[in-house]
């Protein structure tokens, strides 16, 4: 459950979700379904979610959280738990999502 509070929900699709904080509207929370390019010519492209906070829509870190086809049996479970990351963020402080580290939510 998202802290309607603290949160205010800006679409949420199969093509991802986006959350802007009632705190610091510089702060989103977004899940984005990418396409990432194959690791050698021989795979095909696979379809992600990408799980990130953004400061000024700048990634807090750079580095987004990826859940994949690979891991699952279907896209759309990858979807659902990338949610459920995206939520964890969302729970911590605006303080800690600012300096957000990937740790925090283990």
């Amino acid at each position: 459950m998202i802290d309607s509070d603290r949160w205010e929900e800006i679409d949420n699709n199969k093509w991802g979700a986006h959350w802007v904080s009632k705190e610091d509207k510089r702060i989103t929370m977004n899940v984005n379904l990418e396409e990432m390019e194959p690791f050698n010519d021989e795979d095909t492209p696979e379809q992600v979610y990408l799980v990130y906070p953004a400061f000024n829509n700048s990634g807090i870190p750079n580095s987004p959280d990826v859940y994949g086809e690979s891991g699952y049996l279907i896209l759309e479970d990858a979807r659902e738990s990338a949610i459920i990351t995206a939520k964890k963020i969302m729970k911590l402080s605006i303080d800690k999502i600012t300096s957000f580290d990937w740790g925090m939510i283990e």
